[in-house]
């Protein structure tokens, strides 16, 4: 499934709307939890620090960081 009106090619979509960074990065920490290993997430967040909270949540996960074009990040699940 590709995430609606992006170019890029997602198994899921998360909105994380415009969560402020410890709320989106809790939501997120649970959305992930039971994904399967290699699961490809496209997260829509609004936050303005969303662009450094994301790559450094990835970090600090494991997951991959694969692409931004905020308000878009392209994850794949460890």
């Amino acid at each position: 499934m590709a995430a609606e009106g992006f170019r890029w090619k997602c198994d899921e979509t998360y909105d994380g709307g415009d969560r402020a960074c410890g709320e989106l990065i809790h939501d997120l920490s649970a959305f992930f939890r039971h994904l399967p290993s290699g699961t490809r997430v496209c997260v829509t967040a609004f936050d303005p620090a969303a662009f450094i909270d994301i790559p450094a949540w990835c970090h600090l996960t494991r997951h991959r960081f694969l692409e931004e074009d905020p308000p878009y990040f392209l994850i794949e699940r460890r």
